[in-house]
């Protein structure tokens, strides 16, 4: 049990490794392999991932046996360079300075500086930010005076016009122009505005009338900036890849299961994670290399490729089937899981064609194939070719079912 760090806080992590986000909080940078000691004693907080904010300090065990602890910005009094020149081989440090205690950060793989840098300026925002929030309410107290445009069920009606008004105002000015866009993205107060915004948009749109779906469409395509704080080069270093790659698994799992079937192209993927991403975009082979952790770091996803005419069996990192399309899966997923959901689908909708499978399960046309392929070469399915293309049909020699009357009647 690690020693406690008066100041500190726990931290939440999501499944993916990476620490939830409080409301508003945007990431700034993260650096590995920093310590943290105790004035000049080391503590149990040796070896982790610094990640700072535009709110906190966030210390994360990079190999998982500790908790996650947080530091509010707003609780230090002064950060200092606390690097010895004299002792070469020391590592690169600062001191923290809170109220009766001072903590020391040990840089192992570098990036003193650039943390240095950005913490100092992080700490005059929030600083800046708790001032102004403190006068806020005595202003408002001072300046609100009753008026009868204020009373009853047209004042509130008038108030919630203004507050869509505002609403409808900040989005104007985000989705103006890409440089807009790019500003409100960078300036960490109007960012979080914009993920306050959009937390907002996406519940109304959780509630809004089903048989809209257009409309539907389009708030979903307004809300693609989902990732409050993508993971970026500037921001994750050299942890760019893994870092990416947690994130990534944390926004996909959920969609994953419950819009895609359990399978997702990486064509697809990629062009969904770019738009939820904004304009912080990544190039394919960032997204591959970002895929491809997933097993070495024991997330509950992996990616697999498929194909269609040879087929080979799963093994520990990789699945490789005829065609050669890429696709990311959850992790306990194997060619019996798939057809048995496959088979499942068959046998409540009836026979299907590659194209009805691709429409009713929300995937392309060529895992839809795929699928009904793999289905077919386990025994689950079994086709009927013609003129028009081939449908499959659940296969009745191997159902429960039909097993149990066979028994009986012999």
């Amino acid at each position: 049990m690690a020693t406690a760090l008066r100041g500190w806080t726990g931290a939440a992590l999501s499944e993916g490794g990476r620490p939830f986000l409080l409301h508003a909080e945007v990431e700034t940078i993260m650096i590995n392999h920093v310590g943290i000691y105790l004035e000049d004693k080391k503590t149990d907080y040796d070896k982790g991932v610094v990640t700072l904010t535009n709110t906190r300090i966030i210390w994360c065990d990079e190999n998982r046996r500790l908790p996650a602890i947080s530091l509010l910005l707003t609780q230090i009094l002064s950060v200092e360079d606390q690097t010895s020149y004299i002792k070469l081989a020391s590592s690169p440090k600062i001191k923290i300075v809170l109220e009766g205690v001072s903590y020391k950060f040990s840089f192992r793989n570098g990036g003193k500086d650039q943390f240095l840098d950005k913490v100092h300026k992080n700490i005059m925002a929030a600083r800046e930010k708790s001032k102004q929030a403190a006068a806020a309410p005595a202003a408002k107290i001072q300046k609100e005076s009753f008026t009868t445009d204020k009373a009853g069920i047209s004042g509130i009606i008038r108030q919630q016009e203004d507050r869509n008004k505002q609403a409808d105002e900040t989005l104007t000015q985000a989705f103006t122009d890409l440089k807009a866009l790019m500003q409100k993205t960078i300036d960490f107060e109007k960012a979080g505005d914009m993920v306050q915004l959009a937390e907002k948009l996406s519940a109304q749109q959780a509630k809004s009338n089903p048989s809209a779906q257009e409309d539907r469409e389009l708030k979903e395509a307004l809300l693609s900036i989902g990732i409050a704080s993508p993971v970026t080069k500037n921001s994750a270093g050299s942890m760019y890849h893994e870092q990416l790659s947690r994130q990534l698994c944390d926004w996909l799992q959920k969609p994953l299961k419950e819009r895609y079937g359990n399978m997702l192209s990486l064509c697809d993927l990629y062009c969904l994670f770019n738009r939820a991403r904004g304009t912080a975009l990544i190039s394919p082979d960032d997204l591959h290399k970002a895929c491809s952790l997933f097993e070495t770091m024991h997330l509950p996803l992996r990616c697999v490729v498929i194909r269609c005419k040879i087929y080979s069996t799963y093994d520990n990192r990789l699945k490789k089937i005829g065609s050669g399309v890429l696709v990311v899966t959850s992790s306990d997923s194997d060619d019996v899981t798939m057809s048995k959901q496959i088979a499942e689908y068959v046998k409540i909708h009836g026979p299907q064609t590659p194209f009805e499978v691709s429409v009713g399960r929300n995937i392309s046309l060529a895992l839809a194939t795929e699928q009904l392929q793999v289905a077919e070469r386990v025994g689950a399915l079994c086709r009927d070719e013609t003129f028009g293309g081939a449908t499959f049909y659940l296969n009745y020699f191997l159902d429960e079912d039909c097993i149990q009357y066979i028994r009986g009647a012999a």
